[in-house]
């Protein structure tokens, strides 16, 4: 495989394990297209990268959320997992509408809350190499945290839009985005007459025989072959020891086929919201008070 020089090298972030040791429970929040997915975050030495999922709550980003009932919601999904609310909370949106409703509702909460943002990737050891840095997803930015430590990795995030995230070095050097399973659902029932719109699933077999297993195998075997060829020329442009990663929300769908993954974690974009909270600026973070004293 090439290798390709990135420009610029991010900032060198050193965690050891006494930092995982002082660090307290955190709220990681994803803000989705499809779903709003929270995460308990425990700090656990025995884990290779120093972070346990203690438990996962998922909410419709469709839905409509007020404020006081998603905060008792999210109250009532910390009490009964970890015993409390977190006293921090990473937020990593991609809905813009939603962002002030989940930074005020996790504020009321008692968090201070760091949003994540492309502007500060350097100060979480990702450098970026794109002619607009800002304007990278700040969920592309979380998974490339996450991959921190391995050097150079190809990171196929598998939800609403299918990405495949190339990182050299430390360095984002650019990403595909592709439609989906859901997505691709989507489009076939509200784009024609006569399909229906349908839930994602695994096919068992790859020819349908009715309407609604044909398009299952449609849009599976699209998305597995536009993954695995997507990522086959990634690969190319990327060192020999690159590491290959699946999450996302559909990762599940495709964890079994023979891809290669040297890793499938569903959570790995929370493992990067763990890591940004480590190396976040202090001023980066919204208190309470703040909230308060805006009012």
């Amino acid at each position: 495989m090439n290798s390709t020089t990135a420009s610029s090298r991010p900032a060198t972030v050193i965690v050891d394990a006494r930092a995982y040791a002082d660090a307290d429970l955190l709220l990681g929040v994803d803000v989705g297209n499809s779903a709003i997915s929270l995460a308990l975050l425990h700090p656990d030495a025995a884990q290779t990268d120093g972070v346990r999922i203690d438990g996962e709550l998922r909410l419709e980003t469709q839905a409509q959320h007020d404020e006081s009932a998603l905060a008792a919601r999210i109250r009532q999904f910390c009490l009964e997992t970890a015993g409390r609310v977190p006293g921090r909370a990473v937020l990593c949106s991609v809905v813009p509408a939603l962002t002030p409703l989940l930074t005020s509702t996790l504020l009321v909460l008692g968090a201070r809350v760091h949003e994540v943002r492309a502007v500060l990737a350097r100060d979480y050891g990702v450098s970026v190499d794109i002619p607009a840095p800002e304007k990278v997803g700040t969920d592309l930015i979380a998974d490339c945290v996450a991959a921190r430590e391995l050097e150079s990795a190809a990171i196929v995030d598998a939800g609403t839009a299918t990405k495949v995230i190339a990182l050299q070095r430390g360095t984002f050097m650019g990403v595909t985005i592709s439609p989906g399973p859901r997505l691709l659902g989507t489009v076939l029932g509200t784009g024609t007459a006569q399909l229906p719109q349908i839930v994602p699933e695994k096919p068992t077999t790859v020819l349908g025989r009715d309407t609604v297993s044909a398009m299952r195998s449609g849009i599976y075997y699209q998305s597995l072959g536009g993954i695995r060829e997507t990522l086959a020329r990634v690969l190319q442009l990327l060192p020999d020891t690159t590491r290959t990663v699946l999450t996302g929300g559909y990762s599940h769908l495709l964890a079994d086929e023979q891809l290669g993954f040297t890793l499938v974690d569903p959570y790995f974009l929370h493992r990067g919201l763990y890591r940004i909270a480590l190396s976040a600026p202090a001023d980066s973070w919204q208190s309470p008070t703040d909230e308060s004293d805006a009012d």
